[in-house]
């Protein structure tokens, strides 16, 4: 992510309720998600230099996105998980395919 769009969007999810609450690792894996998700992607890769992300991160990040983006209602809860030494890939799915 670039430095300009990581400020921007920073800046946005700063006013969200669940985003605030949350460390800053956490913050970072939220604004991978929140990205993917929104561009519709079927395979999300979440990657943070120097830190290993773990499954119960994601497990407990997917609600707080939901809840605090109801624009997100096209997204089921139901997601897959690939895990890697160094990244995992969150496949999401999804009620609707993406409108072009």
């Amino acid at each position: 992510m670039s430095t300009i769009i990581e400020k921007t969007l920073t800046k946005k999810l700063i006013h969200y309720f669940y985003y605030s609450k949350l460390n800053t690792l956490e913050k970072k894996i939220y604004e991978i998600i929140y990205i993917g998700i929104k561009k519709h992607q079927k395979n999300i890769s979440i990657s943070i230099k120097g830190h290993v992300i773990k499954t119960n991160h994601i497990q407990k990040i997917i609600p707080m996105i939901i809840y605090d983006n109801p624009k997100f209602f096209y997204l089921k809860y139901k997601f897959s998980i690939i895990s890697s030494n160094n990244f995992l890939i969150l496949k999401p799915e999804y009620l609707y395919n993406e409108i072009k």
